[in-house]
């Protein structure tokens, strides 16, 4: 081929020419004031989106069920709900500690006695004292504890005849304390008296001659007294100044030492009274 000489190619078509290499080279268009034109890059394949793989399900779990609480455990909340007046739920959870065999049954029967009286289901809690004093393992010291307040949920039902059968029993038995008794002797003697039983006088004297400073010794010179029954003039005068009723104990020993008592007499009530004296008056 033959080649033309640069000088023999029209101007005008160098002018062409280069235009033409600097488009499609270097992606400028002449037209376009220089500056580059986007490049499209276009296709004709379609892209198939990649389809994201979906993991194997889960194996379902059967959740583990909650273990039961343990006898001390249920004790714990069955006491924690008594306190917090629950006591349905008290009495239900106890119930469940006394029928089993752990070493807290015979203090689960006795709490829950207490609980269904305190709920005023007295007959069921009579029921369940008399279950608990069943039980072999309750410590003897508890007995008259359960005598004692069996014998007012029995005053609630009006069996007053076995209330003052339980209350016999707690006073003679030798695991009552000294206040345990009085209590009881107490609780006999009102029984007694508002039944119009002249035996409800013995219980009253005994309080005052055995349990002087028992708080319910003063009532029961107050009923004494209301009634005229005699009381020995020195140990109502002791049960006046145990009760701090101060004014009411100087009147009793100033009466001993008025009816011109013998020496031992009168000595005793003179310490009393200055003793009286050393108190700041109260009432």
């Amino acid at each position: 081929m033959r080649r033309l000489p640069l000088l023999a190619i029209p101007i005008g078509v160098l002018i062409a020419a280069g235009a033409a290499v600097l488009y499609l080279g270097f992606g400028v268009n002449p037209f376009s004031g220089g500056l580059p034109d986007p490049v499209v890059v276009s296709s004709t394949r379609e892209t198939t989106p990649t389809a994201t793989p979906t993991p194997p399900p889960t194996p379902s779990r059967t959740p583990s069920p909650t273990p039961e609480p343990s006898p001390p455990e249920r004790y714990q909340l069955a006491i924690e709900a008594r306190d917090r007046g629950e006591l349905r739920l008290a009495a239900s959870e106890l119930a469940l500690i006394a029928d089993s065999s752990s070493p807290l049954a015979p203090f689960a029967a006795f709490r829950r006695a207490q609980v269904l009286i305190a709920d005023e289901k007295y007959a069921a809690g009579v029921e369940a004292f008399i279950f608990a004093l069943g039980r072999p393992t309750l410590p003897a010291t508890l007995h008259p504890i359960a005598r004692i307040e069996g014998a007012a949920a029995l005053r609630e039902l009006g069996d007053r005849d076995a209330a003052m059968d339980w209350l016999t029993i707690a006073i003679t038995d030798p695991e009552t304390s000294a206040g345990q008794a009085a209590s009881a002797r107490w609780e006999r003697a009102q029984l007694a008296l508002a039944s119009d039983d002249p035996g409800w006088t013995d219980d009253a004297l005994a309080l005052i001659a055995q349990s002087p400073g028992h708080p319910v010794t003063a009532r029961a010179l107050d009923a004494l007294e209301a009634g005229a029954i005699e009381v020995p003039p020195l140990q109502a005068a002791y049960v006046r100044y145990l009760a701090r009723e101060n004014v009411r104990a100087v009147v009793r020993y100033q009466s001993i030492l008025d009816d011109d008592p013998d020496a031992a007499t009168a000595g005793v009530a003179w310490f009393y009274l200055g003793a009286l004296a050393e108190r700041e008056p109260d009432r």
